[in-house]
């Protein structure tokens, strides 16, 4: 099977938590070539800003895993590879199944989802603007001193474990055609919202906006060439001072409306790609639920569903 006109059939990933995968080898769709600046519907919105959580689902969201289903395939993979390497007891073995579904569940990863700088200004006041989630990877790595390092490679490479492999729209192992894709569409949308005609003069009004409670706009960092949108913070502030700067400019934004503006120029972006290429996401979407599917497969196993 392809994605993307990628193949998968030829996979071998080898697991390594926490590595970040940006660019899809060897995919044939080139979005930031083919981008056109899109026309955003009037009276209406393509996205809808859940301001209790601080997040917004995106049209890419709905072909990758959800938080909640990457927590299941953890879980899985847990299971799978503890057995493996350590040969844990059926009790230990749940528990640590167990403690991987209830710490990856929605409302604990990903919270707030913060692209353009801080918005939702009610949020930030209550709960801050630290950016939620756990450490999704295989407990046992590196902490059993008696497993030897050829050991971790023959598990971490079992058949099994490697048919469920966790995919957001931030892939987190590398070499998954399927995956690649989502997160190729995915940071492609962000850039293209960044050099979009539109961005520049909302960065502007952010910094006029700033201005007036005595704060002003991030620099630009090394190598960007767009503005920032987000407030600059002195590390040397208190944490109340750096979140009274951040609630700032996140009343900023919400009167501005430019977080709704730029995820509803994201969503437009991703669309442009989406829909010409309907069939190779569904497909995508189809190959993350089977893998879901088997992961809930082997938690029922070992008696937790």
């Amino acid at each position: 099977m392809s994605f993307m006109g990628c193949k998968f059939g030829s996979v071998v990933t080898r697991v390594v938590a926490g590595l970040l995968c940006f660019i899809c080898v060897g995919c044939s769709a080139e979005t930031d070539e083919l981008a056109v600046e899109p026309t955003l519907p009037v009276g209406a919105h393509l996205v809808n800003l859940d301001w209790e959580n601080a997040d917004f689902v995106l049209p890419v969201d709905g072909y990758a895993m959800s938080a909640g289903e990457r927590g299941v395939v953890f879980a899985a993979q847990n299971v799978v590879y503890t057995r493996c390497l350590t040969g844990l007891s059926e009790v230990s073995t749940v528990e640590l199944a167990r403690s991987q579904v209830m710490m990856n569940t929605p409302h604990t990863y990903g919270r707030p989802r913060l692209f353009f700088g801080e918005w939702d200004a009610g949020y930030g006041a209550a709960h801050g603007y630290e950016i939620g989630g756990t450490d999704f990877s295989i407990h046992m790595w590196g902490t059993v001193a008696s497993v030897l390092e050829n050991d971790q490679v023959r598990c971490s490479s079992d058949p099994v474990l490697l048919t469920m492999i966790p995919a957001g729209v931030a892939a987190i192992f590398g070499d998954d055609p399927a995956a690649d894709a989502l997160t190729r569409l995915y940071n492609d949308s962000i850039q293209q919202v960044q050099h979009d005609s539109r961005y520049a003069p909302l960065s502007a009004a952010m910094g006029e906006c700033l201005l007036k409670s005595g704060y002003r706009l991030s620099p630009q960092g090394r190598g960007q060439d767009y503005p920032s949108m987000g407030v600059e913070v002195n590390p040397a502030w208190s944490t109340e001072q750096q979140l009274a700067a951040q609630v700032v400019s996140a009343t900023c934004n919400d009167q501005l409306g430019v977080q709704q503006t730029l995820v509803d120029l994201m969503a437009a972006y991703q669309l442009q790609v989406i829909e010409p290429n309907k069939a190779e996401y569904v497909a995508i979407r189809a190959e993350m639920q089977t893998r879901v599917d088997k992961a809930y497969e082997i938690l029922r196993e070992v008696g937790l569903e």
